[in-house]
């Protein structure tokens, strides 16, 4: 039965990535606010979130939705952006009035999330709390050691299905335990200064000059139990 539920949930996984957005931002626009033309909205772009035309393929305006989805050259900058101006930015209209457009990943979609070094005890209630901040938790299952080995048994793997809103880093606490969620297209995140687009040996933050610690193998339990 917990192998029929693993299927499932794969096939939902790929069919809800097929159609993903990738390397693209969406800014939200309040849509009470006064409308803005197109010529504004590029100008924004560039002077407000002081993005430059060659990190950019694409900008893209639903004017039903007030969104503006921005498509990068680079997952690099749809991580770094929002998280520098925390999630949000500001709009002054020609009137002066000043509206707050949300900054968000899109296209996130359904991901099949695997968490490893998290004991039993801890409860789903937890598990969703932590994860709150990054989107909606769909479904939690323990996964089982396959048929090919002679236990049958949890194998200490949290799978858990998720509609993601923002990516989720390498590293994150749950009940007071630090565990290391994974999943397809999950961006690099340090360590040790949680920041995108490079490793702990190579933070610009570290001090040591590159030493390599425990911290810096890419593997986990996860991956041992695949």
């Amino acid at each position: 039965m917990q192998s029929v539920v693993l299927c499932l949930n794969r096939a939902i996984f790929v069919r809800s990535t097929m159609a993903e957005r990738q390397h693209t931002m969406v800014c939200i626009f309040d849509p009470t606010s006064q409308r803005i033309s197109a010529y504004e909205i590029h100008e924004w772009i560039h002077d407000q979130l002081q993005v430059s035309e060659q990190s950019l393929t694409m900008i893209q305006n639903d004017g039903i939705k007030r969104h503006v989805f921005l498509k990068f050259v680079h997952d690099i900058y749809i991580q770094n952006i929002p998280r520098s101006m925390n999630g949000s930015a500001e709009y002054r209209h020609v009137t002066g009035e000043i509206s707050i457009v949300r900054l968000e990943v899109a296209g996130m979609g359904m991901r099949r999330i695997r968490i490893a070094n998290l004991p039993p005890e801890v409860t789903e209630r937890s598990i969703r709390a932590a994860l709150a901040s990054y989107g909606e938790t769909v479904s939690i299952q323990r996964e089982i050691w396959p048929t090919a080995f002679r236990h049958k048994v949890a194998n200490g793997v949290k799978a858990i299905m998720m509609k993601l809103a923002k990516h989720l880093p390498s590293q994150i606490n749950i009940a007071g335990h630090r565990v290391l969620p994974s999943y397809d297209g999950q961006p690099v995140t340090c360590y040790g200064s949680g920041d995108s687009g490079h490793i702990n040996q190579v933070c610009p933050r570290r001090s040591g000059g590159g030493m390599v610690t425990s911290d810096s193998t890419p593997n986990t339990w996860a991956h041992v139990a695949a």
